[in-house]
């Protein structure tokens, strides 16, 4: 048997042991350390995926049946598309269609997992939230759900606009940059006025480290930029970042070199809309 074929037969016999919800019988195929991103949510680690778990047998007591309609396997990598079929808490008959492509290590145990379906579909058919609007209690370990919401905050922060962003934001959010403290969205709108003034091509970003702990998250980036000065521009920046219980970040708090950014920076001399 070639490493695709046993990797693809792994894959299939994971999937019909997860859809029993039952630990002990789909974690022989995990790695230590898996991760499973579901539409946009990360959920890292054996505990993260308990909770998936338990969130599936809420939901449908009786497990699922996992159809699967097609496979392709090579290397570490399987893709499967399949028909996951169920009887919810309510008594409803539930069908969606699901595209998950898998990576496996040399052991043949899964390492991670990228699950694509029809979300809309499961939000209306199961009385979910949103994946907009997280819930403290389906989004199990806020850790990693907290840690995609900075990454999805920061790069649609870089747009500029409000209605790109804010979604990821509760209603009246702090935002801290070196000691200046600004309150309410309208604090974060000022930046962002700043942001696009201080950038007007643009700029590059790259993190170095990202973790969380409970509802806080911190992280290390480099930006590099021609600003508004034209004289190239690399600085190091360390952010944190705290969230209500909704999934929403409250806070915001940045630090870098402002002496190296003031000497490459022609900042605005009125208020910027």
């Amino acid at each position: 048997m070639t490493t695709a074929e046993r990797n693809r037969r792994q894959v299939i016999d994971c999937l019909e042991a997860f859809a029993t919800w039952a630990p002990e019988s789909y974690e022989q195929y995990l790695a230590d350390e898996p991760q499973v991103r579901v539409a946009h949510e990360v959920h890292s680690g054996r505990e993260a995926l308990r909770g998936l778990a338990a969130a599936g047998a809420r939901l449908f007591p009786e497990g699922v049946e996992v159809v699967v309609e097609s496979t392709v396997a090579q290397g570490d990598q399987v893709g499967v598309e399949l028909r996951v079929r169920g009887i919810t808490t309510a008594g409803a008959q539930y069908e969606n269609l699901h595209a998950v492509v898998f990576e496996l290590d040399d052991g043949g145990r899964v390492t991670r997992a990228f699950d694509h379906s029809d979300t809309a579909h499961a939000v209306d058919a199961l009385g979910l939230l949103a994946p907009d609007a997280p819930d403290a209690d389906l989004a199990f370990d806020p850790v990693p759900r907290n840690v995609q919401t900075t990454i999805a905050l920061f790069s649609a922060f870089l747009s500029w606009d409000p209605a790109q962003y804010e979604r990821y934001l509760t209603d009246d959010p702090t935002y801290q940059g070196g000691r200046t403290v600004l309150t309410g969205r309208e604090g974060f709108r000022s930046i962002a006025a700043l942001g696009r003034h201080l950038y007007p091509n643009g700029l590059d970003w790259e993190f170095e480290s990202i973790f969380g702990e409970e509802q806080r998250t911190f992280l290390r980036m480099v930006v590099r930029a021609v600003p508004n000065r034209g004289i190239p521009y690399e600085n190091h920046y360390a952010m944190s970042f705290d969230f209500a219980d909704d999934g929403r970040i409250s806070s915001q708090r940045e630090y870098t070199d402002t002496v190296y950014a003031r000497e490459r920076f022609d900042y605005p001399t009125g208020r910027l809309t």
